[in-house]
């Protein structure tokens, strides 16, 4: 009678045991291509620019797919260590430049996208009122400073830099952060870090250089942390007078625990459906 009554709660757990394995298996795995809503630190990463253009220019890379309808506002405002430097709540711009980035279509991780680049997939804003402010507009990034910041975030729509709504990656080119007083400054906003590589200054070494380039073939494929550890180390990074800042796309990979996950779930899947058509 014990023996039954053991064999009886196992049953039980059996069936739950299977009914979850059934749930999980009709729900959608881990995909490395498909994008949620909103952007977190690292998912894109500047990866050079040139500060003697018309207009100045800059690249950077998708770490992680970006999903259609997405906004992505750089500046090189600096942080004050509360806020973007602006000399009003209602400055669209704060006191240097402002550019929006939309993409069209969904972007994969891995592409590599210039200012200077056009395509259907995605679409650059530098002309028109910042929405919201009572002054402002979009603009190229004015990146000609002895000293630079430029900032990678998502905000609203209304005045994107007084109501940011995630830091993704900051790029400079001082060898050190501090508290933006001027034009030439600026620290490490809440939510990146140069621990975990989303942060990121070059040595003083590199003074004022016209160009500054990430050099994509010092890794041939990796995760995400991957990238941002080769992006931070400043052995990876040209400076020069002139040069072409990186194009085409670099291989992302996911990270290996996503990976394991989901041909775990798969085997798990085959074995319950397996189990099914055995009964």
């Amino acid at each position: 009678m014990i023996l039954r009554q053991h064999e009886g709660h196992w049953g039980i757990a059996r069936k739950f045991f299977f009914a979850l394995v059934a749930a999980f298996c009709v729900g959608p795995l881990f995909s490395p291509t498909t994008a949620s809503a909103g952007l977190l630190a690292g998912d894109v990463a500047l990866i050079g620019w040139i500060d003697n253009g018309s207009p100045d220019s800059f690249a950077f890379v998708a770490l992680a797919p970006i999903s259609a309808g997405e906004n992505i506002y750089f500046t090189d405002n600096g942080w004050t260590g509360t806020q973007f430097r602006s000399p009003a709540a209602d400055d669209g711009d704060g006191n240097e430049t402002l550019t929006k980035w939309s993409a069209v279509s969904n972007i994969p991780a891995g592409a590599i996208i210039r200012t200077t680049d056009v395509s259907p997939d995605f679409l650059w804003t530098t002309t028109g009122a910042v929405p919201g402010g009572a002054s402002g507009t979009f603009a190229p990034l004015s990146i000609g400073n002895p000293a630079e910041q430029v900032y990678a975030f998502q905000g609203t729509d209304n005045l994107p830099m007084q109501n940011v709504t995630s830091q993704l990656f900051v790029l400079d080119d001082t060898g050190a952060f501090e508290n933006a007083i001027g034009s030439d400054t600026g620290t490490i906003p809440a939510g990146l870090s140069a621990l975990d590589n989303t942060a990121l200054t070059l040595p003083v070494s590199f003074g004022s250089p016209r160009f500054i380039m990430f050099n994509t073939a010092s890794l041939a494929s990796g995760t995400k942390a991957e990238w941002l550890a080769a992006i931070s180390n400043p052995e990876n990074w040209t400076s020069a007078a002139t040069g072409t800042l990186p194009t085409g796309s670099i291989s992302v990979v996911p990270e290996p625990a996503s990976w394991i996950l989901a041909i775990s779930g798969l085997a798990l899947c085959g074995w319950v459906r397996a189990r099914k058509r055995a009964h």
